[in-house]
């Protein structure tokens, strides 16, 4: 009996950490858009402009849940450059042996180039390269 409690109320107190980690990751996210509408108003920027910057963050919060564009796991500032260059290589180098260019490459370039990756989301209307 006492231990069938004890396994309720550690599945309880877990369910509660779950939805806690949720409505702070939640609670970042407005807190930083709300800062941007702020700004957009502060600096007259047009309605129209507003509108896609809005519909950028709904994208953002819709499909990612999240507004940075980087990975918690490489900005960590007292880990080694090495072990970050690793990690880096680890979840891009798939994406980049793909590409002939950089099948050419060694690791440590490699690595380089990977820590330098940003994520950019462009929305159907966006223009991502202009010719000529």
């Amino acid at each position: 009996m006492i231990i069938g409690l004890f396994i309720i109320a550690l599945l309880i107190s877990e369910a509660n950490v779950y939805v806690m980690g949720k409505k702070q990751g939640s609670a970042a996210f407005q807190l930083n858009f709300d800062r941007i509408v702020h700004e957009m108003e502060y600096y007259a920027v047009p309605h129209e402009l507003q509108n896609q910057v809005r519909r950028f963050y709904d994208y953002v919060w819709t499909n990612q849940k999240q507004y940075d564009d980087k990975i918690a796991l490489l900005s960590d500032k007292q880990m080694s450059t090495h072990l970050q260059r690793k990690l880096a290589l680890h979840l891009f180098k798939d994406v980049f042996s793909q590409i002939s260019f950089f099948a050419e490459l060694d690791d440590l370039v490699l690595g380089e180039i990977c820590l330098a990756l940003r994520t950019r989301i462009y929305l159907p209307s966006d223009i991502i390269i202009y010719q000529g």
